[in-house]
């Protein structure tokens, strides 16, 4: 992640839970991919990792894409509307059984290290912006 703010990104993809769909809804599960790298022996597909820092949920790569469902929970995230742009929410609603906990996606700072984490929703959010490719 660039620290300045105003920095344009990375490119990403983003794949609804219906794959007959060809337009992302506001607060409709998908999957979310990073297409500007790739990584030897990973998927590049966004998950919610819960063993590198013990009582917090980071987002990281290695997900599955697609089969929706308790065995991919941590895989399905949300856009959704947040002041002027959007903010993007883990809250996956793909297993009607499950009981997942929510938050949205913000910016953890460690030292010189920035990484995205769900937070609560009494923590900032990290406000983004689309451009269509």
């Amino acid at each position: 992640q660039h620290a300045d703010e105003s920095s344009i990104g990375g490119y990403l993809q983003f794949s609804p839970v219906n794959p007959n769909e060809n337009i992302i809804g506001i607060s409709t599960d998908l999957n979310v991919k990073f297409t500007s790298i790739h990584i030897s022996d990973s998927s590049t597909v966004w998950r919610i990792n819960t063993e590198l820092i013990p009582q917090r949920y980071l987002v990281t790569v290695g997900g599955v894409e697609g089969n929706p469902g308790r065995e991919t929970l941590s895989n399905w995230f949300r856009i959704d509307k947040y002041e002027d742009a959007y903010k993007l929410v883990y809250c996956p609603g793909v297993c009607e059984t499950c009981r997942p906990f929510c938050g949205e996606i913000g910016i953890l700072v460690e030292g010189s290290k920035r990484v995205l984490f769900i937070g609560s929703r009494s923590d900032q959010p990290l406000k983004v912006t689309f451009h269509k490719l």
